[in-house]
């Protein structure tokens, strides 16, 4: 779906549907409430809150017995790459083409760290923190300028999992988001106020385009058109 079919009514339906369908509100939250004010991966007990918290979201090969290993390496990326994150009061609406391309290698580094080792045939084998974990940590740290986003979300919009298809996303989203408050301005909606204004009050706006993502790609529920949902409120007067 384009950004310019995509609609306010699409997203409301997908968020309203979201929370039914999975138990991440509660996981975020708890990752949340752990690191207030915000997350600082210079704090050693942050790093393994986010990594728990990955766990919890679906990074099963982040295993707990290298979380230490994960950590370290967590700690120097940050270290080298704290200056390169968007501001806190970034927002991805408002970002330019130039801004977004700087993040291609931020998360090409952040992909590629040793976060685990796995033993096969009888040698042990590095595992690199991989493209859906990259972009959930790149989340946690700045929620209204990054998405996460999983396989079947890259499959279904081709993407490689590489920094410049994490970027390409990123700008497709932007899309969808300037898109939204044209409409959300015709109704007299301020864009961070929409999360509130359809149920989803813990989540950025960016964050709610990922929700569409996941219900519509991850979970394949299609928003109903529009006569169909004219026939249901016929049905219930």
């Amino acid at each position: 779906m384009t950004s310019d079919c995509f609609s306010l009514g699409d997203l409301a339906f997908a968020c309203y549907v979201y929370k039914s369908m999975t138990g991440y509100d509660k996981s975020v939250a708890d990752f949340r409430r752990l690191t207030k004010p915000g997350v600082d991966l210079a704090l050693p007990e942050h790093r393994y809150h986010l990594l728990h918290w990955l766990n919890r979201w679906g990074c099963r090969h982040l295993a707990t017995d290298h979380h230490d290993l994960a950590s370290a390496s967590l700690a120097g990326w940050y270290q080298a790459n704290q200056s390169r994150l968007p501001g806190l009061d970034a927002r991805l609406g408002s970002l330019e083409d130039s801004q977004l391309e700087q993040f291609v290698a931020l998360f090409d580094s952040l992909k590629n760290l040793d976060a685990a080792r796995k033993t096969r045939g009888g040698q042990s084998h590095t595992v690199s923190l991989g493209p859906t974990a990259a972009a959930k940590t790149l989340f946690a740290l700045r929620p209204h300028v990054f998405v996460a986003w999983d396989d079947a979300i890259r499959s279904n919009l081709g993407h490689d999992g590489s920094g410049a298809s994490y970027v390409r996303l990123l700008a497709d989203v932007r899309g969808k988001l300037r898109t939204i408050a044209n409409q959300c301005a015709t109704l007299d909606i301020p864009l961070d106020a929409l999360p509130k204004t359809v149920g989803r009050p813990q989540s950025t706006a960016a964050e709610l385009i990922n929700e569409y993502y996941w219900v519509t790609l991850t979970r394949k529920v299609i928003p109903p058109e529009p006569a169909r949902i004219r026939r249901w409120l016929d049905w219930s007067n």
